[in-house]
C-alpha cells in the first residue's frame, strides 16, 4: 500500500531536506564499523524532490487513479498510551518495529534501556519515547517516534557520534516530527559540531506502515496478555518486570507454592524449599496478598508465577552489610552441595564463585550499571553455613548463600557513583 502522509507539528526543519536541515558538516558518512546496525540497516537511494508530469498547452494528462483511503488507523490514543515506558515490547509495535529494523537493529533498540514517554511532541499526534544506554555524554542512545495511522521513525545515536534515521515513510525525511527535530539538535549539541556527521537516512524497500503480519488472531493475543500483565493481574515472563530480591521464609520450614492466576488459590505443581531466592515484581491488582516472582535455578531454569507476599521476606539493599543477625534470619539449613570443598567453580550472572579449603570462597566480579563498573576479587570466608564474611576483597563484603544464588552486600569501596556490587546473584535464564 502507498505511505501513508503523516502531519506532525511544524518545526524548524519543517519542509526542509532532514539531512541538510541540521546544522551538521555537509556530508554523508556511513556507520562506524562496530554498530550494531551495520550490518542490517541499508540506506535508500538518495531521494529527490517529486518532479511535475510534464505537459503541454492542449496536450490531455492522464492522471492516475485515486489511491483507496487507507485503513482504520493502527492505533488509537488509548493504544498509543498503553505503549506506557516498553515500546518495545507492546506486542503490535514490537512487531512493526523489529519488521522495520531486522532482528538486530531491534536488539539494539532493546539495548538502549527504558524508552520512555516524553514531552517532545507537545501539539502532535504522534508520540515519541526516548531510551539512553548510560546518562553521560556520549552515550549510543535512540528515539522511537509512532503515528496512529502506522508510521514509525527511529533514530540511532552511537557511541562514535553516527546518527542514523530509519522510518516506514519516506516523506518523513522532509516533514520530520517536531520531536525527532529536537532529539536531533540535542544529539549534536552534546556532542559539539564538529564531531557529528550528517545523519544517513533509510527507509528499507520491505517496510510497511501496517504490515499484516502484525495484525491477526496471534497478535491480539499477546497484546491482551501484556495489557493484563501491565494491569497486574497477569504474571508473564515475557512481559513482567522483576526488581526487588526475596528470601523464601526459612520460618514456616514447608514449600513453598506458586498458584494458579485463574484461581489464587489454587497451588500450582512447582514448589520452592526454604533456602531460595526469587526477584519479585508487582503484586496482583485485585489481591495484593500475591506478587509476582521469578525463580531461576542452578540450570538457569525459570518459574514465574503467584506467590504469597507473606512467605517471602525482602533483602536489604543499603550500603553495607546488615548485622550478622539479620544475616542469619534470611536463610537457614546447611552449605549447599555447589559450595561444599572440592565443588567446581560456579557463575551466577556476572559472579564467579569457587570454595577454596577451609572456610575460603573466592569471588570474581565485573559489573556495569548505565556506564559505570563496580568490580569485586578476592576472598570471603564462610562464618556460618550459609553466611559469608570479608575476608580480603577490599569492599567491606558480606554475603548469604541460597540454594541457587548468592546475595551480596559491599560497602561503597567497590562502587562507583552510580554502580553497586550489591545485589542478587543468580545463575543467567536458559
Amino acid at each position: 500500500m502507498p505511505a501513508a502522509r503523516h502531519t506532525a507539528k511544524r518545526g524548524p526543519l519543517h519542509g526542509r531536506d532532514i539531512l541538510r536541515g541540521v546544522p551538521l558538516a555537509a556530508r554523508l558518512s556511513a556507520l562506524a564499523s562496530s554498530s550494531a546496525l551495520a550490518a542490517c540497516v541499508v540506506a535508500s537511494p538518495e531521494l529527490s524532490d517529486p518532479q511535475p508530469p510534464a505537459s503541454s498547452q492542449g496536450a490531455s494528462v492522464e492522471l492516475e487513479p485515486t489511491p483507496p483511503p487507507p485503513p482504520s488507523p493502527v492505533y488509537d490514543a488509548a493504544e498509543l498510551a498503553e505503549h506506557i515506558s516498553d515500546v518495545y515490547l507492546y506486542p503490535p509495535t514490537a512487531c512493526r518495529l523489529e519488521q522495520l529494523l531486522g532482528e538486530d537493529g531491534f536488539a539494539a533498540l532493546e539495548q538502549k534501556g527504558g524508552l520512555y514517554p516524553n514531552d517532545l511532541d507537545e501539539g502532535s499526534e504522534g508520540l515519541s519515547y526516548v531510551g539512553r544506554a548510560c546518562p553521560q555524554p556520549y552515550c549510543e542512545s535512540a528515539l522511537t517516534w509512532v503515528h496512529p495511522e502506522g508510521g514509525l521513525l527511529v533514530v540511532f545515536v552511537d557511541a562514535a557520534s553516527s546518527i542514523t534515521i530509519i522510518t516506514n515513510d519516506p516523506s518523513l525525511r522532509r516533514d520530520p516530527p517536531l520531536s525527532v527535530q529536537r532529539f536531533l539538535e540535542a544529539s549534536i549539541e552534546e556532542r559539539g559540531f564538529e564531531h557529528v556527521d550528517a545523519p544517513l537516512f533509510s527507509s528499507p524497500e520491505h517496510a510497511r506502515v501496517d504490515p499484516s503480519s502484525c495484525r491477526g488472531p496471534e497478535i491480539e493475543a499477546r497484546r491482551q496478555r501484556y495489557l493484563a500483565t501491565r494491569a497486574m493481574r497477569a504474571c508473564d515472563p515475557e512481559f513482567s518486570s522483576f526488581w526487588q530480591p526475596a528470601a523464601v521464609s526459612p520460618g514456616g520450614g514447608a514449600a513453598l507454592h506458586f498458584y494458579a492466576e485463574a484461581e489464587l488459590d489454587t497451588p500450582r505443581d512447582e514448589t520452592l524449599s526454604p533456602g531460595a531466592l526469587v526477584v519479585t515484581g508487582w503484586p496482583h491488582a485485585d489481591d495484593p496478598s500475591f506478587v509476582c516472582a521469578e525463580y531461576v535455578d542452578l540450570a538457569g531454569a525459570r518459574v514465574v508465577g503467584w506467590l504469597r507476599a507473606a512467605d517471602l521476606v525482602e533483602l536489604p539493599h543499603v550500603g553495607g552489610a546488615p548485622q550478622r543477625a539479620q544475616l542469619d534470619a534470611f536463610v537457614t539449613g546447611s552449605t549447599p552441595a555447589w559450595l561444599q570443598p572440592g565443588a567446581p567453580a560456579i557463575d551466577l550472572g556476572p559472579l564467579s564463585v569457587v570454595r577454596r579449603g577451609g572456610d575460603r570462597v573466592d569471588v570474581g566480579l565485573e559489573r556495569e550499571i548505565a556506564g559505570h563498573t563496580c568490580s569485586m576479587s578476592g576472598g570471603l570466608e564462610l562464618v556460618g553455613p550459609r553466611v559469608l564474611a570479608e575476608l580480603d576483597t577490599g569492599c567491606g563484603a558480606a554475603g548469604v548463600v541460597f540454594d541457587n544464588a548468592i546475595y551480596l552486600w559491599e560497602d561503597g569501596s567497590c562502587s562507583g557513583a552510580r554502580a553497586t556490587c550489591t545485589g542478587a546473584y543468580r545463575p543467567t535464564p536458559q
